[in-house]
């Protein structure tokens, strides 16, 4: 017979996401258990509508097989605990400070890649209600697999990123903070760590100019923005 499991309630809580680790147990009489075969996990999302834009950002902290912008699209839609009709997907571009946008109106168009642990701005409307959760479920990424850009410009410096799971000690933004000017190379300056308050459409700063204030929790496998200056070049990594 194929095993199977079924984690009751498990999907659908914001508040609880879960990770489920899978071996082998021998039928013989050592039972012997054998190592990791497969690490998935879930991850929860809350969707909001109001009555002034219904801007969400969401990130993609598992592997679950969506490629392109479309792929997003649909597996909202089709995965979420009320009707969601995602009317655009965008990325923020670094290098050029601006969106770039899938949209499905009047026609399909602007399609683009994913990236694991990606960053990523939708727009919805919900047919009911104001609130849904997306739950999207896949394999748990290798560390490797998280790693971002950031960029200083002419303009703004605004650089999306997730904060990746294996930084569950950073629990708020000024650690983040200090993660990231600690570990980045080339090494940087953060100004400012935002997160998007769906409900209020807009930014919460926590930002250390004059002085630190604004300080907010953070959770891995969630998007924030940061603000930064690059000490040498105009392009730094993190994590290394």
């Amino acid at each position: 017979a194929t095993p199977s499991f079924t984690h009751v309630n498990g999907a659908g809580n914001p508040d609880e996401n879960y990770t489920y680790l899978v071996t082998a147990v021998g039928h013989n009489c050592w039972q012997r258990e054998s190592a990791l075969s497969n690490r998935v996990a879930e991850f929860d999302f809350v969707l909001s509508e109001t009555p002034g834009t219904d801007f969400n950002w969401i990130a993609l902290p598992l592997d679950s097989g969506l490629n392109r912008a479309s792929d997003l699209k649909a597996h909202v839609e089709n995965n979420s605990s009320a009707g969601v009709s995602v009317l655009s997907v965008a990325q923020w571009a670094a290098v050029s400070q601006n969106y770039q946008s899938f949209s499905s109106l009047p026609f399909p168009h602007g399609d683009f890649d994913l990236t694991i642990g990606g960053a990523y701005r939708l727009a919805i409307d919900l047919a009911a209600g104001d609130t849904a959760i997306w739950t999207m479920v896949g394999r748990v990424p290798e560390p490797a697999a998280f790693s971002y850009a950031l960029y200083e410009t002419n303009s703004s410096d605004f650089n999306w990123l997730m904060l990746p799971l294996q930084y569950g000690a950073v629990t708020a933004a000024s650690w983040l903070q200090n993660e990231v000017e600690n570990n980045a190379a080339p090494g940087v300056t953060v100004f400012a760590v935002s997160m998007w308050n769906t409900a209020a459409q807009s930014y919460q700063t926590y930002t250390s100019l004059p002085v630190p204030g604004g300080d907010f929790p953070t959770r891995i496998g969630y998007p924030y923005r940061l603000s930064l200056e690059v000490e040498t070049g105009n392009v730094s990594t993190w994590p290394q």
